[in-house]
């Protein structure tokens, strides 16, 4: 079972510190630019979490999936958001510079020499095709980055109602993100404020439990 331990912090210039303490600077731009080259598409999110969750371990899944949210809702392009708060969570001002130094740095001068290359050759057949057969693999990233991420939630009932109002309120109704968020995040804070204190008092009691049990033993 991954370790995870954190300390709650009043603002994002205070990091938090993974059970493995926290990382530098220079190891969270080293983590950010790989993630940069190797993630593709609608894809960034998913290779993030591999790499910051489940290979690093900086942080726990809950982290990063409330890190996600946060960066979808604020204005400006979400990969750096996330990146800046997963940065500024592990190591303050310096770990948000180094994450999106890291995403952005190299990767914006392959860019910049595709792009020229693009606009010089863009009527050639086989760069069109290319380029079809990058958009749906970009889509099929982003499907299994929605699928992964959603699936510890597919048998509560609340989040999927919540998910569904969502969708409903941004691509139904066509209302701006931040209404729909105004909306729902006090439905949702509610909703589950009752239940998280309850989980927490409910472990608490299981840790008590177990350590009583371990010192009969031990007597």
């Amino acid at each position: 079972m991954a370790s995870y331990r954190t300390i709650p912090t009043s603002s994002m210039s205070e990091p938090a510190v993974p059970a493995a303490g926290a990382p530098a600077a220079g190891e969270i731009f080293r983590a950010f630019l790989r993630i940069a080259l190797v993630s593709f598409g609608g894809g960034l999110a998913l290779w993030m979490q591999r790499e910051i969750v489940e290979r690093k371990r900086w942080l726990s899944p809950e982290e990063f999936l409330a890190g996600l949210a946060l960066a979808r809702v604020l204005p400006g392009a979400n990969q750096v958001n996330l990146g800046t708060h997963v940065g500024a969570r592990l190591a303050g001002g310096r770990g948000a510079l180094a994450a999106v130094a890291g995403l952005t740095a190299i990767p914006f001068a392959i860019l910049v020499v595709l792009g020229e290359a693009y606009f010089r050759f863009h009527e050639v057949p086989a760069l069109r095709a290319a380029l079809h057969g990058a958009v749906a693999t970009a889509t099929g990233m982003a499907l299994a980055m929605g699928i992964k991420l959603a699936r510890p939630y597919a048998a509560r009932f609340d989040a999927i109602a919540l998910a569904a109002a969502a969708f409903a309120g941004v691509h139904v109704l066509r209302w701006p993100v931040p209404w729909v968020v105004l909306v729902l995040a006090p439905l949702a804070i509610a909703w589950h404020r009752p239940r998280a204190s309850a989980n927490r008092e409910a472990a608490v009691l299981a840790d008590d439990r177990a350590g009583d049990s371990r010192r009969e033993k031990g007597a």
